[in-house]
C-alpha cells in the first residue's frame, strides 16, 4: 500500500531547513547527464507551487557500481551514505544506467539495488526510480544497437536515433524487472526522459512543434548532452514523474528561448508520453509508446527519407456498385493497377469500380499547405502526420460528385491548413469510388511555392511499398510451380525457370524497391543476382535469367495486381510480362517475356518465405476453407519476421481489428481493415522494432466473436 511521506526536522539536526508539509526530498545518483536536472528541476517544480529539494550525487563518466565504490568524490551531496540519514525522509531515489560503460543487466540491478535499499533504511517509503537517458547522435552504442549487455534482448538494431532512445528504454526495463524480483519496498519505477525526447523529435519533424525546425541542433550541446532546451523536456518528464500531474497549467518557468506557445507543446508531450509509459506509476497502457517505437522517419544516419521518384501505384477493384467508398474491399488483393505520374486518374469510360492511390508526399518546401480533392463519385484523401501508414487521418473528400478538377463545388473538398517540414516524408491515401456515368479523381495543393490550385506533381511523389523488403517465392497460377535458378548456378547468365517448389534458396527472391519510381528489383536469395531480360531486349520471347546488379531497366519489373491475389511482372526495358514458356507446367519450363494476355502463365503469386506454396494457395481469396464458428481466421507464416497473413471467413462485410502484444502485455501494433462476405486475405507488416518472442495477436470485428492467437517474431 503506498504511503504519504511528510518531511519534518529531527531534533538536533541543524542542517535541515523546516520545509512545508508538501515539500519532496530528490536525490539523484549518476554521471554527467543527471546534472541535465542540476539548476532546472528545483526552479521548475516551485514554479507550479511545488516545493522540491534537488540533492545530487555526479561523477562525470561514472556507471552506477563505480559511483557507489566512490563517495565523497565528483560532485554535489557526495557522501550518499550520511545522505541516506542526515537528509531523511528522503521521498524519491534516481539511479542512472549508463551506456556508456554497458554494464551488464545485472551489474545495474545489482548496484542500483544497492542504493535503494540503504536509502529505505531511514526512508522506507522512498520510490525509486530509473532515469533513462538517450543515445548520442550516432545511436552506434551497444544498447541502441541491441549489442553487448543489451544482446540477449532481442532487440533490433537502430536505424535511427528514435528507434535507439527505445532500445536503451528496453534495457532499463530489463534492469527494473531484475530490481523488482531483488529488492523489497516499492514497485521500482521508470523516468522515460529519452523516450520524451525521441516523441518530441518525431513531433518535431512533421512540424507540429510551431517555430522549431531542427532536433539535434536546438536540442544538444554536443554528441550526447543537452542544451536548455533538450534539459527542459527532461525535466518536464521528471515533474510529472514525481507528483504524477500533468505539468500543463501548472508549471510556468521555462527557458528564455521558447515561447509561451512552444512552451505549452513540451509540457503536453511530457506529459502525454509518461502518462502514456507503463512504468511511470500512471497505469498506462504503452500504446503511445508502441507508436514511438515503430516509428520509421528520420534523424542522423539513417537511411533518411522517401526521395521523391515521380510515381505512385493505383489499385483497383472492379465489379462493386453503389457509390460508398467503404464499399471498396480494400482488405482484398485488387483487381487491376497501373502507374501515375501524378495524383490525377483521367475519365476512363468504366463503372462499379472502386480506386485506391497511396505512397509518400516528399515536401519541397516547410510552410502550410492546403489540399482539394475532385472527382467522381465520392472521393476521399487521407493524410498522415509523417511517414507512418497508421497515423493517417481524413483531411478532405468529395460527398456527391463533381466534373474534373472542379475543387470548389463542396466545402468538403478542401483541407485545412497543413504544416509540411522540407523534406519531410509524409504518407497519403486517395480512395475513390464510382457507380455508373463520368468517373475520375484528381488531388491538388497550394502551398508556399504555388498560391493557384495544381495537381501534386510526380515530382514530389513516392511510391508506397505493400510488399517490403522480405524474400519471396512467386508461384505461377496455371501450374502451381515457382521461379528457380536452375541448378543452384551462381553463374551470369544462369537459366531461371519453373520448377515444384521445395524451399530452396535459389526459389527466393529479395523483392526491394528500384532506383525508378513503382519499380522493384528482383535478387536471388542463393547467389545475389538479379532476375534480368537478356541484352536487355525489347522482343517477345527474350530469355530471362539471372545476372549482376547493373541498375538498368532490365532489372527492373512493375508489380501489378491482376485479381485473386496475383500479380504481373511487366520489365521495364520492355513493358513485357514474365511469362512461363508455351504455358508449360512441366519442371524446367523456360522463362521469357512476351506481351501480356492475362492467362495464368503471366499471373505470379508472391508467397512470404517461410510459408509453404501449398499453405498460401489453401488461403488465398476465394480458395475453400472450414468455416470455424463465425470467423474463421488463420494466421501464417509463424514463426514469422515481418509480414503476416491473416486468413479470414467473415459472414458479412464489417472492419476487422487486429491489435499484436508483446510478452508483456504491451500493445506493439494495430490495425484495422475492411472485410467483405466471405473470405478475405488480410495482410500486415510489423515494423522492424517489435521484438523477437512469442506475441498474442487478438482479432476483433468483422461481426464476430473476438479470438486470440499466439505469434512467434523470429528476427
Amino acid at each position: 500500500m503506498k504511503k504519504t511521506v511528510s518531511l519534518f526536522l529531527l531534533a538536533g539536526w541543524t542542517s535541515l531547513l523546516a520545509l512545508p508539509a508538501q515539500a519532496q526530498t530528490t536525490y539523484h545518483i549518476g554521471n554527467s547527464l543527471t546534472d541535465t536536472k542540476n539548476g532546472m528541476l528545483e526552479p521548475l517544480s516551485r514554479s507550479a507551487g511545488r516545493d522540491l529539494v534537488f540533492l545530487r550525487f555526479t561523477i562525470p563518466g561514472a556507471p552506477t557500481d563505480w559511483l557507489w565504490d566512490h563517495p565523497n568524490t565528483g560532485f554535489g551531496d557526495t557522501n550518499y551514505p550520511v545522505v541516506f540519514v542526515n537528509r531523511a525522509p528522503i521521498g524519491h531515489l534516481f539511479t542512472q544506467p549508463f551506456a556508456g560503460h554497458d554494464r551488464a543487466i545485472d551489474n545495474e540491478a545489482d548496484y542500483s539495488g544497492r542504493f535503494y535499499n540503504l536509502c529505505r533504511q531511514n526512508s522506507p517509503d522512498v520510490q525509486h526510480w530509473l532515469y533513462q537517458q538517450w543515445p548520442d547522435k550516432a545511436f552506434q552504442d551497444n544498447w541502441s544497437q541491441g549489442k553487448g549487455s543489451a544482446a540477449g534482448l532481442g532487440l533490433t538494431p537502430a536505424r535511427n536515433w528514435v528507434q535507439g532512445a527505445c532500445n536503451h528504454l528496453a534495457y532499463d526495463e530489463a534492469v527494473r524487472q531484475r530490481m523488482d524480483d531483488q529488492t523489497g519496498g516499492k514497485e521500482i519505477r521508470i523516468v522515460p526522459a529519452g523516450l520524451a525526447l525521441a516523441k518530441l523529435a518525431i513531433e518535431i519533424e512533421a512540424g507540429r512543434v510551431p517555430g522549431v525546425t531542427d532536433f539535434f541542433n536546438t536540442h544538444f550541446s554536443d554528441d550526447l548532452h543537452l542544451s536548455d532546451l533538450g534539459s527542459y523536456m527532461v525535466n518536464l518528464v521528471h515533474y510529472a514523474c514525481i507528483y504524477q500531474e500533468s505539468p500543463v497549467g501548472k508549471v510556468t518557468y521555462k527557458p528564455a528561448a521558447l515561447t509561451e506557445a512552444q512552451a505549452t507543446v513540451y509540457k503536453q508531450i511530457a506529459w502525454d508520453v509518461t502518462r502514456d509509459y507503463p512504468w511511470s506509476g500512471l497505469g498506462g497502457n504503452g500504446t503511445l509508446y508502441a507508436q514511438i517505437r515503430a516509428y520509421t522517419g528520420g534523424g542522423p544516419s539513417t537511411p533518411g527519407p522517401a526521395v521523391a521518384t515521380g510515381a505512385v501505384v493505383r489499385e483497383v477493384w472492379t465489379g462493386i456498385g453503389g457509390t460508398a467508398v467503404s464499399a471498396i474491399p480494400t482488405a482484398t488483393p485488387a483487381s487491376g493497377g497501373e502507374l501515375l505520374t501524378q495524383l490525377e486518374v483521367a475519365a476512363g469510360g468504366a463503372d462499379n469500380y472502386g480506386t485506391r492511390i497511396r505512397g509518400y508526399i516528399v515536401s519541397p518546401a516547410a510552410g502550410w499547405y492546403t489540399f482539394h480533392i475532385a472527382g467522381d463519385d465520392n472521393c476521399e484523401l487521407w493524410l498522415s502526420s509523417g511517414p507512418e501508414e497508421a497515423n493517417k487521418s481524413r483531411i478532405a473528400h468529395v460527398p456527391g460528385w463533381t466534373n474534373p478538377r472542379e475543387w470548389g463545388k463542396y466545402p468538403e473538398q478542401q483541407s485545412a491548413q497543413v504544416y509540411l517540414v522540407a523534406g519531410g516524408r509524409f504518407y497519403f491515401e486517395i480512395l475513390q469510388k464510382e457507380a455508373g456515368g463520368g468517373d475520375h479523381v484528381a488531388v491538388g495543393w497550394t502551398g508556399p511555392n504555388n498560391t493557384s490550385i495544381t495537381v501534386v506533381p510526380g515530382s514530389v511523389l513516392a511510391p508506397y511499398n505493400p510488399f517490403g523488403t522480405g524474400r519471396y517465392a512467386l508461384q505461377a497460377q496455371h501450374s502451381s510451380k515457382v521461379l528457380d535458378v536452375l541448378s543452384f548456378s551462381t553463374a551470369d547468365g544462369a537459366a531461371v525457370v519453373q520448377h515444384t517448389p521445395n524451399g530452396g534458396t535459389n526459389q527466393q527472391w529479395e523483392l526491394a524497391p528500384a532506383a525508378t519510381a513503382g519499380y522493384y528489383t528482383l535478387t536471388a536469395a542463393h547467389s545475389q543476382k538479379r532476375l534480368d531480360v537478356a541484352n536487355a531486349s525489347t522482343a517477345n520471347g527474350a530469355t530471362v535469367w539471372q545476372y549482376t546488379a547493373n541498375g538498368t531497366a532490365a532489372q527492373d519489373w512493375l508489380v501489378l495486381p491482376v485479381g485473386g491475389g496475383y500479380f504481373k511482372l511487366l520489365a521495364r526495358c520492355s513493358g513485357k510480362a514474365l511469362d512461363v514458356n508455351g504455358r508449360s507446367v512441366n519442371d524446367g519450363a523456360s522463362i521469357i517475356q512476351w506481351d501480356y494476355h492475362g492467362d495464368g502463365n503471366q499471373r505470379w503469386r508472391l508467397v512470404p518465405a517461410g510459408t509453404s506454396v501449398a499453405q498460401a494457395t489453401a488461403a488465398r481469396p476465394g480458395a475453400g476453407s472450414k468455416p470455424l464458428g463465425a470467423l474463421d481466421d488463420a494466421i501464417f507464416p509463424n514463426p514469422a519476421t515481418a509480414d503476416v497473413n491473416l486468413r479470414c471467413q467473415a459472414p458479412k462485410a464489417g472492419r476487422l481489428h487486429v491489435v499484436v502484444r508483446d510478452q508483456l502485455g504491451r500493445t506493439v501494433y494495430e490495425t484495422a481493415a475492411p472485410v467483405t462476405a466471405g473470405e478475405n486475405l488480410v495482410h500486415f507488416r510489423l515494423p522492424d522494432v517489435v521484438r523477437s518472442g512469442v506475441h498474442t495477436v487478438s482479432v476483433s470485428g468483422g461481426t464476430a466473436e473476438p479470438r486470440t492467437y499466439k505469434l512467434l517474431i523470429a528476427r
